[in-house]
C-alpha cells in the first residue's frame, strides 16, 4: 500500500468528522509517514510501519467520542443536540471499524463509490444484473432531453424569424414610400389634385410607419441578442448551459471603481481619489438622458408624418367630393393606365413611366 491509498482508506473511515478535523488527523498519520521516509525508509516500508487505517481510525474516533461524552457531561443546552447527533455519527463510524473488517468499510455512498470505480465485487454483479433497466431508463432520459434542446432551439428560431419579419414590414414601408411620391408626381401631371394628395398622405404614412417599425425591431433585436448572450450558452463539455452574466452587475455593486475599472456612464474624481459615476443632480446619467431625449425625438417626428399623412389622405378624399376611386391606381389595365379612376391619355410622357422606358428601350 502506497501512502495516497492510505490517505485515502483512512479519510473514508474518519468521514463522519467534520472536514477541519478529519484533515488534521489524518494529516498527523501522513505526517509520520514522511518522517520515516526522511529518514531514508522507502515509501511501502514507511506505512507499513505505520498503523493500519483501522487501527488509526479507530484511534481518531475513539478520542472524538470521549470528547463528545466530556462535552456532554459538562452541559449546554444550546449545543446538546448538536454534539448527540455527531456522537451517534462517530459511534456507528466507530462500530463500522472495530466489526467491519478493518479498511474494507467503506462509509461513502454507492454513487460517489461507483465514481471512483471502487464497488463490492457483490455490487459490481448487481450493476451488470440490472443494466438492461438502467440502460434504457438513461436511454430515455438522454432522448427526453435531445427532445427538449430541439424544442428550445425551434422556439428560439421562430422568434428570431418574427424579428426577421418586423424589419421586412419595416422596410417594406419605407421602400414603399418614393414609389407612393411617384404617384404623387403623377396625379399632378395630370391635374388630379386629390389623387396626388392622397398619395402624398401615403407616402408621409408608409415612411413615418417604416421608420418607426424599423426603430422597434432594432429596439428587438439587441434585446433578444442581449437575452441570448446572458442565458443561452452551448458547451462544447457538455449538452448546453444556460447561466447568466451579471459580471459587470455584480463589479458594479461590489465597487469595481476600487480596482481601476471606470464608471460606466463616465467618471469623476470622489473624495477618495476613486472614479466614480458622473451623475447629474437629477439622478439621470448623462448617457441614459441623452437616449431617451433622442429616442423621444425620433418618436416625435414619426408620430408627425403618420398624422400628416392621414391628414392629406383624408383632404384629398375629401377634396374629391368623397369619390372612392380616388385611391386606386391602376399601371396595366387592358393596356391602359388609371390614376384615381381617370384615364392617362398619355402614360408614357409620365415622370419615371414604365410606358415610357418600354417605348425608348424596346
Amino acid at each position: 500500500m502506497n501512502s495516497r491509498e492510505y490517505k485515502e482508506q483512512l479519510s473514508a473511515l474518519v468521514e463522519c468528522l467534520p472536514k477541519a478535523e478529519r484533515e488534521e488527523a489524518v494529516g498527523f498519520y501522513m505526517e509520520a509517514i514522511a518522517d520515516r521516509m526522511d529518514e531514508g525508509a522507502t515509501e511501502e516500508e514507511a506505512v507499513a510501519l505505520a498503523p493500519t487505517p483501522a487501527e488509526a481510525a479507530k484511534a481518531i474516533l475513539s478520542e472524538k467520542i470521549s470528547e463528545l461524552k466530556a462535552r456532554e457531561g459538562e452541559g449546554g443546552s444550546a449545543s446538546h443536540a448538536f454534539d448527540e447527533v455527531v456522537f451517534e455519527e462517530v459511534a456507528e463510524a466507530y462500530d463500522g471499524v472495530t466489526n467491519g473488517g478493518g479498511a474494507k468499510h467503506d462509509p461513502r455512498g454507492f454513487f460517489e463509490r461507483l465514481k471512483s470505480w471502487r464497488l463490492s465485487p457483490l455490487e459490481w454483479v448487481a450493476v451488470v444484473v440490472s443494466s438492461p433497466i438502467w440502460l434504457s431508463v438513461l436511454v430515455a432520459v438522454a432522448a427526453v432531453a435531445l427532445a427538449l434542446l430541439i424544442v428550445a432551439f425551434a422556439l428560439l428560431l421562430v422568434v428570431w424569424v418574427l424579428v426577421g419579419c418586423v424589419w421586412i414590414v419595416g422596410g417594406a414601408f419605407v421602400l414603399s414610400a418614393p414609389v407612393a411620391i411617384v404617384f404623387a408626381i403623377w396625379g399632378l401631371q395630370i391635374g388630379s389634385g386629390p389623387y396626388s394628395l392622397v398619395n402624398l398622405g401615403y407616402a408621409l404614412f408608409l415612411f413615418g410607419g417604416g421608420m418607426w417599425v424599423l426603430r422597434g425591431a432594432l429596439a428587438l433585436t439587441r434585446a433578444l441578442w442581449k437575452w441570448q448572450k446572458e442565458n443561452v450558452e452551448v458547451s462544447l463539455h457538455g449538452f448546453g448551459k444556460r447561466r447568466a452574466r451579471k459580471k459587470s452587475a455584480d463589479c458594479a455593486a461590489d465597487g469595481c471603481a476600487d480596482e481601476g475599472v471606470p464608471g460606466t456612464f463616465g467618471s469623476a474624481s470622489s473624495a477618495g481619489g476613486q472614479p466614480t459615476a458622473a451623475v447629474p443632480d437629477g439622478g439621470v446619467p448623462p448617457v441614459a438622458a441623452a437616449g431617451r431625449s433622442g429616442g423621444s425625438l425620433f418618436f416625435r417626428a414619426c408620430l408627425v408624418l403618420l398624422l400628416a399623412g392621414l391628414v392629406c389622405v383624408l383632404a384629398g378624399f375629401i377634396s374629391s367630393g368623397f369619390d372612392w376611386r380616388v385611391f386606386l391606381t391602376s399601371v396595366y389595365t387592358e393596356g391602359k393606365m388609371y390614376l384615381g379612376g381617370a384615364q392617362v391619355e398619355s402614360p408614357e410622357r409620365l415622370l419615371f413611366s414604365p410606358y415610357g422606358l418600354f417605348a425608348r428601350y424596346f
